[in-house]
């Protein structure tokens, strides 16, 4: 897992193209004015859902990761706290869904806040939880960029 500002990516261009790619895109591309959707970056390998929504309690949203992409999730505009545990401290719940690229887990984690220009990675063996709002609610616009790890 990685926790930083956007200001700050070029510190990551060394995990490769594809996370060069996606952040490349975020920073030079005026995310915040698009539309929610889903837009390709390396078609088939790097792409990004700009994501606006209502912020929900801990306990409406669940401990994921995924097998095949990182996630690089970016607050637009807002602020909401996500979770976060190692995936060998986490038991898994379900079963692998390959076609939505799932797994969702039951367990503890530690909680981060992130606010606007803020980043966070995680791998296929970072358990995260995101969604969750900071003690007066709230509601986020965030990119989510899917980057193939396999």
């Amino acid at each position: 897992m990685i926790l930083d500002l956007l200001e700050n990516r070029k510190y990551y261009d060394a995990l490769g193209p594809r996370f060069q790619a996606a952040f490349d895109y975020l920073t030079a591309v005026d995310v915040k004015t698009l539309v929610p959707g889903k837009y390709d970056i390396i078609p088939g390998e790097v792409y990004v859902n700009i994501m606006a929504y209502d912020l929900e309690q801990d306990f409406d949203c669940r401990l994921e990761s995924h097998l095949k992409y990182a996630d690089i999730q970016c607050i637009l505009a807002g602020r909401e706290i996500v979770g976060y545990v190692p995936i060998g401290c986490a038991s898994q719940a379900t079963q692998y869904n390959a076609e939505k690229d799932i797994l969702f887990y039951d367990g503890t984690y530690q909680t981060m806040s992130l606010s606007e220009g803020m980043f966070v990675v995680f791998f296929p063996w970072d358990v995260h939880k995101a969604k969750m709002a900071p003690p007066k609610g709230g509601k986020v616009i965030k990119a989510v960029v899917k980057v193939l790890v396999e």
